[in-house]
């Protein structure tokens, strides 16, 4: 049962993530529809999806904290492929941001269910690699959402790419409700389901925590490191190497999927199985990948030659992913049964206000500000400044929550943590 949930929640992940960031790939061919500049493409990409996204997070987690995650997870899918092809049949700049935004709101009713039922499958000494399988629906609704966006575009226009995605996400949400089963809250932890304590105590209790605070903070100015790259990527091959949209986003497709694919399920592994030997590794390293990650980034800006820049991203993007799936395990070890879900939310919330808030928008106002004096260059320069900047601050964080990991998980963590024999690897059983 496990792996079969754990797989249908793959799926809804992957949907999820297309809808997201195929948006990236259509930029070119909205902006030029509608005239727009650098700002508000990436207003688009940013802002105008995470505007109720975070905000209505929590609530909708809290919904999920204490009713059915199923029915959650179904409403949500529903809306937001609705409104993913309800962008493909916008007629102005206006519309398709309104459109955005509730996308956004469908989605927020998605991971923190989600993450909640993984942690109800799986035990503490396996959740990082479960984590990650889920999470890798983010790369691999990359390469679909990419590569599919860029065919249809190139071949029938940015219109279609967006309502094929809708209504098969639409379909699944059909399939979805005979075949996924919720897990009893805290099985596997061998916890009580014990009614959640009030939103506020709960909220108070996890902010007031020094490790979630620092891991949230960490992983946020990651995601905004990796959320500009996604959106700004492909118009950065445009403009600087001279591809087209579908060459675009066919090779970038082959890039940013298989490779963090590979990140987030070595991540998952390599972080569960240090952190029986001790709980610190959950942060270190994501600190140690991050400093790692950023010289390498900047690197694949500065090369001429396609291929090999391509080749350069690769790396970087490999090892980034790595960070991830640590951060959402923990958090769910760091709460009750309860207000796992909420936890989650309130991640994401952290994590969405800064990256996409500041990522995308941030790289295209200083494109816009610099344009004038270095011309199809100034993406580039723009992605040279927030790349040592987002990822510095990011690993300052992970080094600093590590600190103090071990003593705010609490004693009961350690005695569900199974002990490791030489030379085992984490599985999902």
């Amino acid at each position: 049962m496990a792996r079969f949930t754990l797989a249908l929640l793959f799926i809804v992940s992957l949907f999820n993530y297309t809808d997201r960031y195929m948006i990236a790939i259509l930029l070119p061919s909205i902006g030029q529809e509608f005239r727009l500049s650098d700002t508000q493409m990436g207003f688009l990409s940013g802002v105008a999806f995470t505007l109720l996204y975070v905000v209505l997070g929590v609530p909708i987690a809290r919904l999920a904290d204490r009713f059915s995650r199923k029915r959650i997870l179904l409403i949500a899918l529903a809306v937001w492929s609705l409104m993913t092809a309800a962008c493909g049949v916008v007629q102005n700049y206006v519309q398709l941001v309104f459109a955005r935004v509730l996308v956004g709101i469908g989605e927020a009713g998605s991971s923190p269910p989600s993450y909640s039922v993984i942690a109800d499958l799986y035990p503490v000494h396996h959740r990082a690699t479960a984590m990650a399988v889920y999470l890798a629906g983010s790369p691999a609704g990359i390469v679909v959402g990419f590569a599919l966006g860029g065919w249809v575009a190139q071949s029938y226009g940015w219109r279609y790419a967006l309502l094929i995605t809708g209504l098969c996400g639409l379909a699944f949400s059909v399939l979805l409700k005979g075949l996924f089963t919720e897990p009893r809250r805290g099985g596997v932890d061998e916890l009580p389901d014990a009614p959640a304590t009030s939103l506020g105590q709960g909220l108070a209790r996890l902010l007031t925590n020094r490790t979630f605070r620092h891991a949230a903070l960490g992983s946020a100015f990651y995601n905004a490191l990796a959320v500009a790259y996604v959106n700004w990527m492909p118009s950065f091959f445009v403009r600087s190497h001279g591809l087209s949209v579908k060459q675009t986003g066919i090779v970038l497709a082959l890039i940013f999927g298989p490779v963090q694919i590979a990140g987030l399920l070595a991540g998952g592994a390599l972080s569960d199985r240090l952190a029986r030997l001790d709980l610190r590794w959950y942060l270190l390293v994501p600190g140690i990948v991050m400093l790692l990650g950023a010289p390498l980034f900047m690197v694949s800006l500065g090369v001429h030659d396609t291929t090999l820049a391509l080749a350069c991203l690769a790396v970087p993007l490999l090892i980034g992913g790595m960070q991830v799936s640590p951060i959402f395990a923990i958090t769910q070890s760091l709460v009750e049964v309860r207000m796992r879900a909420v936890a989650s939310a309130v991640l994401i919330l952290i994590i969405n206000v800064i990256s996409g808030g500041v990522g995308p928008l941030a790289v295209g106002m200083m494109s816009d500000a610099l344009v004038g004096s270095f011309g199809a260059q100034s993406l580039k320069l723009a992605l040279l400044i927030v790349t040592p900047a987002f990822s510095l601050w990011a690993a300052l964080h992970y080094f600093m929550g590590s600190r103090t990991l071990r003593a705010d998980i609490g004693a009961g963590y350690s005695d569900r943590v199974s002990p490791m024999s030489p030379g085992e690897l984490p599985c999902l059983k």
